[in-house]
């Protein structure tokens, strides 16, 4: 099960993904089942702006419906959102073990056919290894690549659809200036030294914290952070004078 120097990804891929063809229908009902946790998203959404709506207006028969309809429906798309993502997941790994069956009998079979010089160059760890370990992680970028990709793909198809369908223009708009704010982010990120520096850093005065200097009558500097009044004389604490009592409990 060797391939040649000048394999590239994409053929290797499409031929792991060549042994999923058997198992179609796993994962046409897999896909079921992302589907409709992706459809449980965009009619969460959907949800919440009928209940934002029922409440600025003042309808009361549309209010006492969304008193009512809105909670069961929560229930039911929480329902239905968990059981579409168990359906996917539980597909999706039933298609993932009966690849990971498949290869291990392959493998096998190949391995049997291998001179006994294949063997003195390998230590029985090894050997095993390419059949318990090196499959799983074969097997893991043909699954949980496509459980990414389909998964959270049609997540986010479901929801640029209902953006479009509420206001396409205003969503053209926030595609082209998405990229060049992603861009700017990224360029403050990778060049720090052109953002602002933090005012303190340059001497600039706390707006937070105004200090404010002077000397009392014996010549110790009293240092004023906010309300509090902190007197020293040569690196050492000098206390203060207490204040006079007055006549009101405290």
């Amino acid at each position: 099960m060797t391939e040649g120097p000048h394999t590239s990804d994409w053929q290797l891929y499409r031929r792991l993904l060549s042994y999923v063809l058997p198992y179609w229908y796993l994962f046409a009902l897999s896909i079921a089942g992302y589907i409709l946790y992706s459809t449980g998203d965009v009619l969460l959404a959907d949800l919440m702006q009928f209940l934002l709506d029922s409440l600025n207006e003042c309808d009361m028969t549309r209010l006492e419906f969304a008193r009512i309809g809105v909670p069961v429906a929560m229930v039911v798309l929480a329902f239905t959102r968990s059981m579409g993502y168990f359906a996917g997941n539980y597909f999706m790994n039933h298609v993932a073990r009966n690849l990971i069956h498949q290869l291990r009998i392959e493998l096998f079979d190949k391995m049997q056919q291998d001179p006994s010089s294949y063997y003195d160059s390998n230590s029985q760890g090894v050997l095993i290894s390419k059949i318990t370990y090196n499959v799983e992680q074969i097997t893991g970028a043909a699954t949980k690549a496509l459980k990414v990709v389909v998964g959270e793909g049609l997540t986010v198809i479901g929801l640029l659809g209902y953006l479009f369908y509420l206001n396409w223009r205003l969503s053209l708009i926030f595609m082209l200036v998405a990229p060049c704010i992603a861009r700017g982010e990224r360029g403050r990120q990778a060049f720090p030294a052109l953002q602002p520096a933090h005012t303190g850093l340059h001497g600039r005065r706390d707006p937070g914290v105004q200090r404010e200097y002077r000397r009392l009558p014996g010549g110790a500097p009293v240092r004023r952070s906010g309300a509090a009044e902190q007197p020293f004389r040569c690196g050492q604490r000098v206390q203060s004078q207490p204040e006079p009592e007055t006549g009101f409990c405290r």
